[in-house]
Order: C-alpha cells, then structure tokens, then sequence
C-alpha cells in the first residue's frame, strides 16, 4: 500500500503507476473500512474491502430528521421547479431536499431531451441543472433554452454538477444564475432556492 512501489516492476512493459491500492485504502478508510489481503506463493493475491453497514435511505433519513432546521420559503404560492438530473441517488436526493418546501412542484428529467419536452409543455420557475447529461450537456440545454423567443427564455437557473473544472464554469457564465458544485452544500442552495423564487 505505499505510493509508486510496483514490486519491482517499475520498469517493465506493464502499466501502472503504482499509486492504486494506496489511493483505494485512503478512500476506504474515509468511508470508516478497512482494505486487507491475502496471498499464496506462486498463485497471487486475494483483496478485499469491509465498509460498516448503513441505514438504508441514510441520507433522505437525515434529512427528514433536519426538517425542522429548514425553513419553508415564505410566501412563494404554488411553483414549479424541474430537477434535471441523470443520477437515480442524486435525482432522490434533491427530490427529498425540495420536499421540504410547501407549495412547490418537483419535477425530475434524467436527460436533456426530457427536460426538453418538459419545458415545451409548461412554465417552470426554476430549473436545477446537472452538467453531465447522457445527451448533451448541461450547458448545451441552457444555451438552448436561452434562446427561445419565449418568457421561459429568463427562466433561472442553477447549475449543481460534480464538474468544478475551472474552464466548465467559465463556459457556464451568463446562462447560469449560479453554480453549485457536488457534493451539494444544501444550505448554499437554500438560500439560492430563496433568492430566485421568493
């Protein structure tokens, strides 16, 4: 498990840097397991991981418990926000997150072409935007959705992706109200969620 050794193999044709199982333990023991393993001469190795047990659910678990610690956007009447979303835990994630706000409809689009035909048949008042779609990106969607020539070409948006690169964001100016990175920092959110719908 130490970085770069290769067991001798540094110098030959086989690939590898030597940093994996280094790489793998530190992101186990982030997780509160372990990464051992077992071998035999002349027969190789045996690897294996032990992560602890979760709750199911635990995240939508905990934030129902923090229900109480979210305040409710006041004064927002009946709104409609469409998620677009491709990632089946994320899509339930922020579909628990917008549960705790009265009077708003969530509505979830796991592509571009989803979210498309969605917008193509109703206003929204706010659209939370993944960049990495199976489609066409994020931006793409945005840039299109700009251009309308109808009302819904103001729509605000939010960017939420795990894509922080610096050039992703430069693109992103001006189609986006504001950019998000995951892992979601929910108050941050709230507080945009708030901005451009109360």
């Amino acid at each position: 498990f130490s970085a770069f050794d290769r067991l001798g193999q540094e110098s030959s044709n086989i690939e590898g840097t030597g940093v994996g199982l280094l790489v793998t333990k530190n992101i186990v023991e982030l997780m509160g397991g372990k990464i051992d393993f077992d071998k035999q001469k002349k027969q190789g190795a045996t690897f294996w991981v032990e992560l602890p047990l979760a709750a199911e659910q635990q995240q939508t678990t905990d934030l129902k418990r923090d229900k109480a610690a979210i305040e409710p956007i006041a004064h927002i009447g009946k709104k409609h926000i469409l998620c677009v979303e491709d990632n089946p835990i994320n899509q339930q994630l922020m579909s628990s997150f917008l549960t705790l706000y009265t009077d708003v409809n969530v509505w979830l689009a796991a592509s571009a072409e989803q979210a498309w035909q969605l917008f193509e048949q109703r206003h929204f008042d706010l659209v939370l935007m993944d960049i990495n779609l199976p489609d066409m990106d994020g931006i793409m969607l945005a840039s299109k959705i700009r251009n309308l020539k109808t009302s819904q070409s103001t729509t605000p948006m939010l960017a939420v992706s795990a894509i922080a690169t610096t050039d992703t964001i430069e693109e992103a100016q001006g189609l986006f109200e504001a950019y998000v990175t995951k892992p979601v920092d929910f108050e941050l959110l709230r507080g945009l969620i708030q901005k451009y719908l109360g």
